[in-house]
């Protein structure tokens, strides 16, 4: 009989446990930071709180913050932000402002200040400095004044005491002004609320700003550039990318290294995960972007590589793309659709060429038209490290992946990213993301987007054609063959007309079936399919648009060619400003195919949802539709799914905001399901915060259809969501950590955990995370901690230490995960560390040097010049490394931007020569900009007298003499100097060259003779200045009385 362990033993050994694989290392890392962290507190509290005196400020987010405390201006600190959205509406639908990476500043409490720099660069609005106050104008009537010193803002004449922060962003490496966002709201004339769904603000605005000014009947490809100090020296044109036959511009290392200490199945000593590598360059005058993968990778007990059943490297990526003056070729892969009713998303590898035929007129009133008919569109978010995230394309499934690496600034947390995702023109794309966190709690983010501009300039004529095969990479193969296009024609300013044609051959893997389903079928093995499409906007506030299309399909198993019809319509209606209704019904026939879902046919329904803003503070959505099939009423039996929606958002509560959703679904056959979910964020303030999500009732699926839905896109409207249970509260020690309380119900698993995180501490790149917890359940008690060491300055690479405990199971590895991105410019490999770049976007980058001989043309012995700050446009900043190296990731959806250094950063010793260049954005391709400063030189020279009858006599120095250093190629004075007590003369400012030293002969006394009026003079290249010494300029004295006029001099 086996002997019973003693409780108290067994407790004491995974206590134990706990402490040799968890807690040791996170105590090991706090322990060598905790000596200095005191020091930080103050850095916590406000940078300028009001005085005790002052009347009340304007509405703050941080109310009950110590306002009696003094407060200073710390301009030059680096402030740590998080990056969020921020989109505004004004009076007018089209005028609209979109900034995707907003550097907001988390307090104490929990509250998000806004940037108000930053946001006035994006609204272009001017900004005049006088001391320590800011001026900017709202419109001819108001102004609006902050000033610095005495902590007040408002109206001019009217200001009042308000709390912000002034210091240097993180983001944009400028010194901003931040503020809590009810009293930027106040200051702009804004209503700007919090929006979860999109992780940003979402504001609007009945004033006008000047980023909406219309130019005059601008071309269809006319783009906008800001400009920056005009002051600043400009010697060459137009920057564009080299056109080169072939170059490496960016490679990326990803990868993720583990072995396993303590596992219950231990089959490889070192596995590899992961393994990833990007290249983007130039290529035959375009660009391409590689990506490889070497899918599974390890080493076992005995050393030898294991590579599993997937091939040695896999080529997950390949695309090559180069525009012209008004068109874009793309080869390689791609995830493209045509309409909503062919092709609707479709991952292929082949190549388009889409662009715009004619560019037609633009009419007041429209945005600006984009030149790129094939829009690409980016979607990233930051979620815990382990969750597994999907991402559909109208319903379709097109990527996956787990996040792995973790951010240096959220410990436990990573970024996922999807870059291949290309939009067709006037066509609404629904990008679902859904998020399975580690937990079990799930969580959807759905975006619809407006894939470029829906209504054509009149007589504006676009395409797009496209062919193509079905690639596998996982085999090194290929199957069938793929075509279509696509043309959008403006008839008139509110009426653009579109045609599309697409066929494919065996492109689609035959599928083996498992349910005796009737709607299953086979894809066919070719299929033809057309379509038209209508967008009218009768009026300003109303846009309807309607596709019909036909297609038909042959399957293998019979022969025929059965087709079909299917249409659909919407209408997008904004009667108020703060009301928008979208009704939509569609048809699809019994034997009809779109291209892509094979069982997405015999269907019918509407949809009609609302969205409406009261004041800052309320939303109310509201959706309704309806689905069935049997639409030709041949069937014996009609399956119907109603389906319902309402969800009201409300922050009235002070730093609170509360969601409340119902949701209904009642479908043929089944049991009605309805689910009530509570969604509430509150800042309580001292650092702490709530989050809360409750759902009760049933799981909105079909138990015994559950693919009924699939492939349909019903905006507003919920089809798949589980019942979960999800709170927290934390409390935030700024950047020395956090601690929270949870617990977290989804599915079959019920769990209470506590959670320590700590953060980077004064330069210490460590981060913990610990939580422990326990099964609510069974009982059981569950244990995991995260210790990670940053490597490098960009913290994009991690070397980590995991232990966990479950099911009464260790587990405890040791991992290495790694992200580097080098920057690769001829001879010159640059480790690029801003986390924020990205060759999926456009890059601008060079070199601040030294030019030696002030040709404005860099040389190979010509070095870099370092902390320089450069700016892009004004909308972003960063500073030259040791090698005078910069790199910008440019803003979306831009052709052009401006890159200009700032000359009170440029070293004293230095000229700028050329500080600011116009730069051409290309997509996955760095344009070079160099900046080039050259030494200031200095000459030093005497001018001296001596007597006509003495040649050999002392010589006397002669002040008051006007001395000019002259460029001999134009006759130009670059510098002159008047001849001091001693007779000396100094020239600065000058550059390599050729000059002439010239005396100005109205300077010069009567009596003295003998002066040369021009002297050659030669100022060589350096690397530094130069102090040079000129020929002494001698004069003849003829008059007699020398004695007594030189005692007058």
């Amino acid at each position: 009989m086996k002997e019973r362990s003693n409780p108290a033993i067994c407790r004491i050994r995974t206590l134990f446990f706990f402490v040799l694989f968890g807690c040791l290392p996170g105590m090991l890392a706090y322990s060598s930071t905790v000596a200095t962290a005191e020091p930080m507190a103050a850095a916590e509290e406000p940078l300028y709180t009001p005085p005790p005196s002052s009347p009340s400020p304007l509405p703050a987010a941080a109310s009950d913050s110590a306002s009696s405390a003094a407060g200073k201006i710390a301009a030059t600190e680096i402030l740590e932000t998080e990056v969020v959205g921020f989109s505004l509406r004004g009076p007018q639908r089209w005028q609209k402002l979109s900034l995707l990476d907003l550097g907001t500043v988390i307090r104490s409490e929990g509250d998000r200040w806004v940037p108000l720099l930053t946001l006035l660069r994006a609204l272009e609005v001017p900004v005049t400095e006088q001391g320590s106050s800011l001026t900017f104008p709202l419109s001819p009537q108001l102004s609006i004044a902050i000033d610095l010193n005495s902590g007040q803002a408002g109206p001019v004449g009217t200001l009042q005491p308000v709390e912000f922060v002034v210091g240097i962003s993180d983001i944009t490496m400028q010194q901003d002004i931040f503020l809590p966002t009810s009293v930027v709201g106040k200051l702009l004339g804004m209503e700007i609320s919090w929006e979860d769904s999109t992780y940003g603000f979402v504001a609007k605005t009945d004033a006008f700003f000047p980023l909406w000014k219309q130019e005059e009947k601008p071309s269809l490809l006319a783009m906008k550039t800001e400009s920056i100090r005009t002051d600043i020296p400009e010697r060459h044109d137009l920057a564009e990318p080299r056109q080169r036959d072939v170059s490496l511009d960016f490679v990326e290392i990803r990868g993720r290294a583990k072995s396993q200490l303590v596992s219950r199945n231990k089959d490889n000593d070192i596995s590899i995960e992961s393994l990833e590598q990007g290249a983007w360059g130039s290529l035959r005058g375009g660009r391409y972007k590689l990506r490889f993968t070497e899918p599974q990778l390890g080493l076992d007990t005995d050393g030898a590589i294991d590579f599993g059943d997937s091939p040695y490297v896999r080529l997950d990526w390949a695309e090559w793309d180069r525009d012209f003056s008004n068109s874009s070729v793309v080869a390689g892969d791609a995830i493209l659709g045509l309409t909503d009713l062919v092709f609707p998303s479709l991952n292929f590898t082949g190549a388009t060429w889409s662009g715009i035929a004619r560019t037609g007129e633009m009419t007041e009133g429209l945005p600006k038209a984009r030149k790129a008919f094939v829009q690409p569109y980016l979607v990233e978010e930051s979620v815990p490290v382990g969750s597994q995230v999907e991402l559909y394309v109208n319903g379709n499934l097109v990527d996956s992946k787990v996040v792995e690496t973790g951010l240096p600034t959220l410990p436990g947390t990573g970024l996922y990213r999807f870059t291949d995702i290309r939009l067709s023109p006037g066509t609404l794309t629904e990008i679902r993301v859904r998020v399975i966190e580690p937990s079990g709690i799930e969580s959807i983010i759905e975006r619809t987007v407006l894939g470029s501009t829906s209504l054509v300039p009149v007589g504006g004529l676009l395409y797009m054609t496209g062919a193509g095969t079905n690639r596998k990479r996982d085999e090194w193969s290929s199957r069938g063959l793929y075509g279509g296009g696509r043309l959008l024609y403006g008839v008139s300013e509110n009426l653009t007309a579109g045609l599309a044609l697409g066929t494919q051959r065996d492109f689609f893997e035959p599928v083996e079936f498992f349910s005796s389903e009737e709607n299953e079928r086979q894809y066919p093995s070719s299929s033809l399919h057309s379509s038209g499409q209508l967008t009218w906007r009768p009026f300003d506030w109303s846009i309807f648009s309607g596709e019909v299309s036909w297609a038909q399909g042959r399957y293998d198993e019979d022969g025929g060619k059965p087709s079909d019809f299917a249409y659909n319509t919407s209408l997008q209606l904004y009667p108020l400003a703060d009301l928008r209704l979208s009704p939509m019904y569609f048809r699809l026939g019994p034997e009809f195919y779109d291209g892509v879902h094979r069982n997405l046919r015999d269907r019918q329904g509407y949809v009609a949802n609302g969205d409406y803003r009261w004041r800052s503070y309320l939303r109310l959505r509201a959706a309704t539709g309806q689905v069935s099939d049997n639409v030709d009423g041949g069937g014996e039996e009609t399956l119907r799914v109603d389906l319902n929606r309402v969800v009201m958002d409300t922050s009235i509560i002070p730093r609170t905001s509360v969601s409340i959703a119902y949701d209904l679904m009642e479908a043929t056959w089944e049991e009605k399901k309805e689910l009530r979910t509570l969604d509430l964020q509150s800042s309580l303030g001292l650092g702490l915060a709530f989050r809360g999500i409750y759902s009760t009732g049933d799981d909105l699926s079909l138990m015994n259809h559950f693919d009924f839905l699939d492939g349909l896109r019903l905006p507003g409207l919920d089809v798949s969501q589980s019942k979960q249970t999800s709170l927290s509260l934390t409390k935030s020690f700024g950047s020395k950590g956090l601690w929270s309380v949870l617990y977290r119900e989804a599915g079959s698993r019920e769990r209470v955990s506590l959670v320590h995180s700590l953060n980077t501490i004064k330069g210490k790149p460590f981060q913990v995370r610990t939580e422990i917890g326990q099964d609510v359940k069974d009982g059981k008690l569950f244990f995991e901690n995260r210790t990670e060491y940053r490597l490098g300055a960009s913290g994009r690479s991690w070397l980590g230490f995991r232990s966990r405990y479950e099911d009464n199971e260790w587990q405890v590895e040791v991992y290495l995960s790694l992200q580097r991105l080098f920057n690769i410019d001829g001879r010159t490999i640059t480790d690029v560390t801003e986390q924020r770049i990205s060759p999926e976007q456009g890059v601008v980058g060079g070199v601040v040097y030294v030019d030696r001989n002030a040709n404005a043309i860099r040389e190979d012995d010509e070095m870099g010049v370092e902390g320089v700050k450069v700016l892009l446009s004004s909308r972003a900043a960063t500073k030259s490394n040791s090698k005078g190296i910069f790199v910008f990731s440019a803003p979306s959806n831009v052709d052009e931007v401006r890159v200009s250094l700032d000359p009170d950063t440029v070293p004293a010793t230095y000229s700028v020569i050329h500080g600011t260049q116009k730069a051409k954005v290309v997509q996955g391709v760095k344009t070079k900009v160099d900046l080039a400063l050259c030494p200031v030189h200095a000459a030093l020279g005497y001018v001296r007298w001596r007597s006509g009858e003495d040649l050999s006599g002392e010589l006397s120095p002669v002040p008051g003499i006007r001395i000019t250093g002259v460029d001999p190629a134009d006759g130009r004075i670059v510098t002159e100097s008047v001849t001091a007590s001693d007779g000396s003369y100094y020239l600065q400012n000058m550059l390599p060259g050729q000059y002439e030293i010239r005396i100005d002969q109205g300077t010069v006394p009567a009596d003295f003779t003998g002066a040369a009026t021009v002297m050659a003079f030669t100022v060589a290249p350096s690397d530094e200045p130069q102090e040079l010494e000129i020929d002494d300029v001698v004069l003849i004295r003829t008059d007699p009385d020398v004695e007594e006029e030189e005692d007058e001099l």
